[in-house]
């Protein structure tokens, strides 16, 4: 979203409501649903189940700041490992500016923004090698909020704070509600086929149909902090 006009939560909403608006309805072709072997033997899940255990789709927002990029998202049980992070991947610079030594040119960076446990964000940067020569290396920063700002509240403390003293900042205002299912109702009324997928996966196969681009590929998230 772009920036509230000030700190009412008013205006916050207000911008959650445009991105909202300026976003198409997702439909079969930028969906893919998928089954981990093994769910339908669960206790309680019926032989013919078709519930989806893993989601991925695409989302297009139509802005003068998003139009033409693609946003991906998957969610799912079974998966290799339990984590939230977005994974934003910027383009790559016309030419590098420092590489006499010819070498390959570096991968696009990558910020990712670690939710939930362990929250933070890592990102990449080209930094000039030491010496003489005008060439540059890859730098990674990585900041653990954690050990940045100390204990914090978690998400759950923070809401019923907000709900006790009446502030609307963390919840949903009822246009942006309705304009959520807007977006996912054409998904839900056609849902299209759903995959199976073995468990300690990252889901279907199928999945990488969805990526508009030829080198869009699905990121992996961080490695586990211990």
């Amino acid at each position: 979203m772009e920036p509230p006009a000030g700190p009412d939560p008013g205006f916050l909403q207000d911008e959650k409501a445009k991105v909202i608006n300026a976003m198409r309805p997702i439909d079969s072709s930028s969906l893919v649903r998928g089954q981990y072997v093994g769910y339908r033997d669960e206790e309680g899940v019926a032989e013919d189940s078709e519930v989806e255990t893993y989601v991925a789709a695409r989302l297009e927002i139509d802005s003068w700041r998003w139009a033409g990029v693609p946003w991906y998202v998957r969610v799912g049980k079974g998966l290799s490992e339990a984590a939230t992070e977005a994974v934003i991947e910027l383009k790559s610079p016309p030419r590098m500016l420092f590489d006499e030594a010819g070498s390959p040119p570096p991968e696009r960076n990558l910020i990712r923004l670690r939710l939930g446990n362990n929250d933070g964000v890592t990102f990449a940067l080209q930094a000039k090698t030491p010496g003489p020569h005008m060439d540059s290396q890859e730098v990674d920063v990585d900041v653990d909020f954690a050990a940045a700002l100390g204990v914090r509240q978690d998400a759950y403390e923070r809401l019923l704070g907000d709900a006790l003293v009446g502030s609307l900042r963390r919840f949903a205002r009822q246009d942006v509600v309705e304009g959520t299912w807007r977006v996912v109702q054409p998904a839900l009324d056609e849902p299209g086929p759903i995959y199976p997928y073995f468990r300690k996966s990252w889901g279907p196969s199928e999945a990488s149909a969805i990526l508009v681009n030829d080198d869009d590929v699905w990121y992996p998230p961080s490695p586990t902090r211990t």
